[in-house]
């Protein structure tokens, strides 16, 4: 895996040919190869015989959990991604990947772990149906980063706001307690941080749950609400131990 904030600028400068910076499906990997700290990014770039690059892999140190980098993924074919996996990554540390769902086989085999899909719900500029809550309250990170929670009985029982924030798209979340259902709380606060976001212009994106369930079913009424639509595109979680390539790698 290369290091040094220097040397990652000059990848990222190739990296950038090989990916659709508009793509919905590609915005994480956009997001964590090309534009996360460079301090808590490693990279590996996988070449073709002329030196050229082909692919590239990311681990990723986030707050989410500093323990279990985030790693994201682009090659072109199986043969090139478990290249990268295995030049790019160690054999001992818990993973987390966030990827394309193409690679729900390749992955599954060599973390011995079942993948989780996810549909991307996305906002477009001028769609928007705003929820005024006046228990609403807003902040910004120093990342720039908007939050807005609700409060009842000096404790936070709603809030929403941002994962990553990139120079395109950003990821939100939202959390609520049990008591907090049923009220439209959970959209008042997409909806406060989804207007910072678009003050930014950056497009507001949701990753709904494909399993059955009823949360992923309120978060995608709450979504469709404020006039999120779903893009049709898919996006791909799964977290474990990548194994090494005697144990039996997918090709």
């Amino acid at each position: 895996m290369e290091n040094g904030e220097q040397k990652i600028a000059q990848l990222r400068q190739e990296m950038r040919g090989l990916v659709n910076e508009a793509d919905l499906a590609q915005a994480r990997t956009v997001y964590y190869g090309l534009e996360h700290s460079a301090a808590r990014t490693q990279l590996h770039v996988e070449r073709d015989e002329r030196g050229e690059a082909v692919g590239f892999v990311a681990a990723c140190i986030t707050g989410m959990n500093p323990f279990q980098p985030v790693v994201v993924l682009h090659a072109p074919d199986d043969g090139v991604a478990n290249g990268l996996l295995d030049g790019g990554l160690a054999a001992g540390p818990p993973y987390l990947f966030m990827v394309d769902a193409r690679w729900s086989p390749l992955l599954e085999a060599r973390l011995g772990s079942t993948a989780h899909f996810s549909r991307i719900f996305v906002l477009e500029p001028g769609r928007l149906q705003p929820v005024v809550n006046v228990f609403v309250r807003t902040s910004t990170g120093p990342d720039g980063a908007p939050r807005a929670t609700i409060q009842a009985q000096g404790r936070t029982v709603a809030q929403a706001g941002v994962n990553w924030l990139g120079s395109r798209y950003a990821e939100l979340y939202v959390t609520l307690e049990p008591g907090a259902r049923g009220r439209e709380w959970g959209r008042s606060v997409l909806s406060a941080v989804a207007q910072a976001l678009q003050k930014k212009g950056v497009r507001p994106l949701l990753y709904v749950p494909q399993a059955a369930g009823s949360d992923a079913q309120e978060l995608a009424d709450a979504a469709a609400k404020l006039g999120f639509t779903d893009s049709g595109r898919m996006a791909m979680q799964i977290a474990g131990v990548l194994t090494p390539p005697d144990s039996g790698s997918a090709t």
